[in-house]
């Protein structure tokens, strides 16, 4: 009888430590979060200085030629604009970080975007004519690919 109540005790504490081992391991779970689905986000400026403001033909809307082509700060409002990716975004500093607009902003309403032109791009060279992908020459481990960085 002691060694059926023996048995018995053994059981139930493996059942307690086995159900608390899940609990546990069921707590401790990663969330990921999903990518912005409202597209991508400018980059900060850097700088220690804000930038030189050149005045407009709008009351209180000054340009930042200095940032870019399409990048304005709103005086009595105290908000930066600025335009990247087809799209306006609104910052509450210079450089701070922009948030997307839904639409234009009213002060900026009728203003002339600025076209940025892209940088010519390198004549890419022949393709060799072999018939294996591994017969392809490496690139150099010393070339870094060249990205492009919006305005």
């Amino acid at each position: 009888m002691m060694r059926t109540r023996c048995a018995w005790k053994r059981a139930a504490s493996a059942l307690v430590a086995s159900a608390l081992c899940s609990c546990i391991s069921g707590a401790i779970t990663t969330t990921t979060l999903p990518e912005s689905r409202e597209g991508p986000i400018p980059a900060r400026f850097q700088g220690s200085e804000p930038p030189v403001l050149d005045a407009t033909d709008v009351p209180g809307l000054m340009k930042a030629s200095g940032l870019g082509p399409n990048v304005y700060y709103h005086d009595p409002a105290d908000l930066w604009y600025r335009r990247a990716y087809r799209r306006w975004y609104q910052a509450f500093r210079w450089d701070g970080n922009w948030f997307i607009l839904s639409g234009t902003p009213a002060v900026l309403v009728g203003r002339e975007i600025e076209k940025v032109e892209l940088p010519d791009l390198e004549d890419l060279p022949p393709l060799p004519d072999v018939e294996d992908v591994d017969d392809l020459p490496d690139r150099p481990e010393d070339e870094e690919p060249e990205g492009f960085e919006p305005p």
